[in-house]
């Protein structure tokens, strides 16, 4: 009997180079984020542990991307990625102090960046400066961005969650 193996697709070459640049800690937890970010922990994933507390468990599978990251589509795997790449992006000038870079990437046209923006920073909680200037870089953005293109910054965020004067009544 012939032996027909199906020959799995070599996923793990992006995520080599990934884990190379900024270690396999940080690239789990930016494709966790990317994850949750698109809602896949809810929607798609075949682990239920992931499902029940709504966010990446980090279940691996093939090639070490995320459980769920299997069940999507072409067009899903293609957005997935995309997204993954914009939030690497962040992540490695945030670390470089780049805020020049971070401030081209931030104002570019591509809709993924405010996401990637939430994705990278939720890596970078724990490395002070590099969330600094990711921070400074962001409030430069929202500072100078339209109303559309408005980026939710920390400060931004802790001032619509807690408003200076309450409501009057008429």
């Amino acid at each position: 009997m012939p032996d027909r193996q199906k020959r799995l697709p070599d996923y793990d070459l992006p995520m080599t180079a990934m884990d190379e640049t900024i270690g396999m800690e940080a690239t789990a937890a930016l494709m966790a984020g990317t994850s949750e970010m698109l809602g896949l922990p809810v929607a798609l994933c075949g682990v239920r542990h992931c499902r029940r507390a709504r966010h990446c468990l980090r279940v691996r599978g093939i090639g070490r991307l995320p459980v769920c990251k299997i069940n999507l589509t072409a067009e899903q795997n293609t957005a997935y990625f995309a997204l993954l790449a914009h939030a690497f992006s962040l992540y490695i000038d945030a670390m470089a102090g780049d805020s020049a870079m971070l401030h081209h990437w931030l104002t570019d046209s591509d809709e993924d960046w405010p996401a990637a923006a939430q994705i990278a920073r939720a890596c970078l909680a724990e490395n002070a400066s590099a969330l600094a200037c990711l921070d400074e870089t962001l409030a430069l953005v929202a500072a100078s961005a339209p109303p559309s293109r408005a980026f939710a910054t920390p400060d931004a965020t802790a001032a619509l969650a807690s408003p200076s004067q309450p409501p009057t009544s008429r």
